[in-house]
């Protein structure tokens, strides 16, 4: 591994017309010691043709053709050419924000002396999270809140890593997720992580089109065979998932294993409300079979203590209607609030009903929810105060719900 050497992989498949952005967002990064290693995944457009034009032109650029087997094998092939003390991913329809963002995670994380660090991001349905700091995974609650961020924790892209912490591969064959496991794979070592604010990484959300061409994900949101949902899909992974927990992560087994069942559960309530699902197409098709679900019925109990199989199908109408609310209204009105913590604090206002034993994120919000001591704690009191008992103050308007709160500041 070359010292100071950054290696950063892109997987291309026939992505000709957005491929400018992204190579030429890593080629203007002010930290000139990378290589970009551009992997063809056998497209059938003029991707490689132009990624070999690029190899011409600026001599930092590796371009390696393979035979189309998937974005998984793509970064396989990708890690196996870097010659970089560090690794950072970048999809080819991407972009860093600036040139300083490669330089800027590098410092951060050479001053803190950590093995990754991940930076915020802007995404058409997600923000970030996860509170900026230094986190320390040899701690048992600083490796758990880690890993309840399901974008701090799995994705590839806003991140930069120490190449010797990436010993797994990435898995074949899985078609969804497959990013998630491989950074659960690896997450074993890392021992310390800083996580900055500042964004630096554009993820780009091809719109839903009902197409061959449609990613794995967006085909999926409007999906009427409940066991196609993207949550089911993405759950077909929980038996790799709890073998990786249980052999790198023994101690924290009861803790870890239904993390990500609970957690991607308001994860993919966003992608579904941002695709316009209607309000009772999200309660019948999305929220009632996972609801149903044996594994997020075992999820709910580890994580929060409670039994939702004694939920009934009114309350979870009930809690699609006002997470589907209070996602449009956030996003067009209160950016600055997390929807995770929103959704979070619905479902603890709902159903936390008496105080569980087992300390959880649904227990603590709980507690904000009774001190109103968090701005999400302060909305989520407010709409069921106000727009359970105003009804006629929830309107739809061109597909835009207008909201009584959308003139309340939470700051």
């Amino acid at each position: 591994m070359e010292k100071n050497l950054i290696s950063v992989i892109m997987p291309c498949y026939n992505c000709e017309k957005n491929l400018f952005r992204a190579v030429e967002s890593v080629l203007q990064q002010d930290h000139r010691n990378l290589e970009l290693i551009m992997v063809d995944d056998g497209s059938e457009d003029d991707t490689l043709k132009i990624a070999r034009k690029y190899a011409v032109i600026d001599k930092r650029v590796k371009v390696i053709a393979a035979k189309h087997a998937g974005v998984s094998n793509a970064r396989n092939v990708g890690l196996k050419q870097a010659k970089g003390a560090y690794i950072a991913f970048i999809d080819s329809d991407d972009n860093y924000t600036t040139p300083r963002a490669l330089s800027t995670m590098l410092k951060t994380l050479e001053d803190n002396q950590a093995d990754r660090c991940i930076c915020n991001f802007t995404h058409p349905c997600f923000e970030q999270h996860l509170q900026p700091g230094v986190y320390d995974l040899t701690d048992k609650q600083q490796l758990m809140t880690y890993y309840h961020d399901f974008f701090a924790s799995s994705m590839p892209w806003n991140k930069l890593t120490r190449r010797e912490c990436l010993t797994e591969p990435f898995v074949l064959g899985l078609g969804l997720g497959e990013d998630e496991i491989y950074n659960l794979a690896n997450m074993k070592n890392l021992r310390k992580i800083v996580v900055i604010n500042e964004v630096l990484y554009n993820y780009y959300c091809t719109p839903y089109i009902p197409s061959s061409n449609a990613s794995a994900i967006t085909k999926t949101v409007s999906d009427q065979d409940n066991k196609f949902t993207v949550w089911h899909m993405f759950m077909r992974n929980q038996p790799l998932r709890e073998e990786i927990i249980c052999r790198d992560f023994a101690n924290y087994v009861d803790e870890m294993q239904y993390v990500r069942a609970f957690d991607f559960f308001f994860w993919a309530f966003f992608l579904m409300a941002k695709n316009r699902l209607p309000v009772t197409a999200m309660a019948h098709n999305y929220c009632m079979p996972i609801f149903a679900d044996t594994l997020f019925q075992n999820a709910i109990q580890s994580q929060t203590g409670l039994n939702s199989a004694d939920w009934s199908q009114v309350d979870i109408e009930k809690y699609s209607k006002l997470a589907y609310y209070a996602y449009a209204d956030i996003r067009l009105y209160h950016r600055q609030l997390s929807l995770y913590h929103v959704f979070l604090g619905i479902m603890a206002k709902m159903f936390m009903t008496k105080k569980v034993d087992k300390e959880s994120y649904l227990s603590q919000m709980a507690e904000a929810l009774k001190q109103n001591q968090m701005p999400e704690a302060v909305y989520v009191n407010r709409l069921f105060d106000n727009i359970l008992s105003e009804k006629e103050k929830v309107t739809e308007q061109d597909g835009v719900l207008n909201l009584w709160l959308c003139g309340t500041e939470f700051n």
